[in-house]
């Protein structure tokens, strides 16, 4: 169908332009020309559900054509073209509510015939989508690959199953709850309003979720399935026991066997400057010849673990030792025991130090040295526990080698 021009307008009348209510398009009218009805579904979202009462179509100023216009027909299209199109029975005026009943596309546009000549206008095409409706059971939370935890482990997200409803405009709510298959009386999570949800859970507190997504145009609400029950365990605490002293850092004189006594688990790994030394007992001894750190892992019922470690300084006073350096271990926890590298020096030379991380490269330096190095890199950034390469400089005197952090 085309546009035909007419003369439809007398001398001190003006032309009328046709929009559609809430979206008007820009056209262009000369003079003795009739405006071309445009128009658009009220909203920039044209997929519907199957049946769900759709916009309606209108066009906005008819009725001061209403003395001018014999009247209307709409017509609709399995494509958007104007050829082979359908007239829509029932509809004469300037409104059209499009059908939802079948799942498809269709294209709408209507045509004017006036009164005053044997002339007509037609509007622009506008397509209108419907899909299928969502099932309830459609809704639901994926499995998540377990539902126990310990309280020093991430705790695995929760997933919405939501790609059939990707095309729809939707709201989320995230709910938990005390009982089992209970998907109505949750209490909703505050800010929990995407597809995924991270549980924030309590030691020993046993929880459920579920979540419900709800549609505003379709006026309809889905509910997903109760996943649980989801539970965090208490992490056991791992501790370590020794004669010598309560601190986390031992000093040992004249004495190259220790016993250290572990607890807070249901079984035991001992280390020794990592390197397992046990898996057995709750207690162990330990051969001591160097400065050692000794480490627990305790694992519990619930297959949660944790661990101590206690660091060990040796001082031998029998042993020759013309190392520059005091210690090759430093414990900086700050409770003024071997806090800081000491280097041993009676030169009036300034002493220069470089220490170089396990790649080689190099994180602090400092060529007027004080004995105040805590593990902090150039940055004043605390280094990482562990093994680092050091370099010396006192005059003409050089000493390198290994030196271990642990906080």
């Amino acid at each position: 169908m085309t546009t035909k021009k007419t003369n439809l307008l007398k001398k001190g009348t003006s032309v009328f332009s046709i929009i559609l209510l809430y979206v008007v398009f820009s056209i262009n009218v000369s003079a003795q020309e009739t405006a071309i009805p445009t128009y658009n579904a009220d909203s920039s979202e044209l997929t519907y559900f199957q049946n769900q009462r759709l916009r309606k179509i209108k066009i906005v100023n008819f009725p001061e054509f209403k003395g001018s216009v014999s009247h209307t027909k709409w017509y609709k299209n399995s494509t958007p073209k104007y050829d082979n199109a359908t007239l829509v029975p029932d509809y004469t005026l300037d409104t059209l509510i499009p059908s939802s009943e079948t799942i498809g596309t269709t294209s709408y546009f209507v045509v004017i015939y006036f009164n005053n000549c044997a002339c007509q206008s037609t509007s622009n095409i506008k397509t209108i989508k419907v899909v299928a409706s969502p099932q309830l059971a459609d809704l639901t939370i994926k499995s998540p690959s377990k539902l126990k935890f310990c309280e020093n482990e991430p705790i695995e997200a929760l997933n919405l199953n939501v790609e059939n409803y990707a095309h729809v405009t939707s709201k989320i709510q995230w709910y938990v709850t005390n009982t089992p298959n209970d998907n109505s009386n949750g209490v909703p999570i505050n800010e929990a309003n995407s597809q995924s949800l991270v549980p924030k859970l309590q030691p020993n507190n046993t929880r459920y979720f579920y979540a419900v997504m709800s549609f505003d145009k379709l006026q309809k609400v889905l509910t997903s399935n109760v996943v649980g029950p989801l539970l965090v365990h208490q992490a056991p605490q791992a501790d370590i026991i020794t004669e010598l002293s309560n601190d986390k850092t031992v000093v040992l004189n004249k004495r190259n066997v220790i016993n250290l006594k572990g607890k807070g688990g249901e079984t035991f790994k001992w280390f020794q400057n990592e390197e397992l030394k046990s898996a057995t007992d709750d207690n162990a001894n330990f051969y001591i010849s160097e400065d050692a750190v000794i480490k627990l892992q305790v694992t519990d019922k619930n297959n949660c673990t944790d661990t101590a470690s206690l660091t060990i300084l040796y001082n031998n006073t029998n042993q020759e030792d013309n190392s520059l350096l005091a210690k090759k271990i430093i414990t900086p926890n700050f409770d003024n025991l071997n806090d800081a590298l000491e280097i041993k020096s009676t030169f009036k030379d300034p002493i220069k130090l470089k220490i170089f991380n396990g790649a080689g490269l190099l994180v602090y330096q400092n060529n007027n040295y004080s004995n105040n190095w805590t593990g902090l890199d150039n940055n004043q950034a605390n280094l990482p526990n562990g093994s680092y390469y050091y370099s010396v400089e006192v005059g003409s005197i050089k000493e390198s080698g290994n030196i271990s952090i642990v906080r």
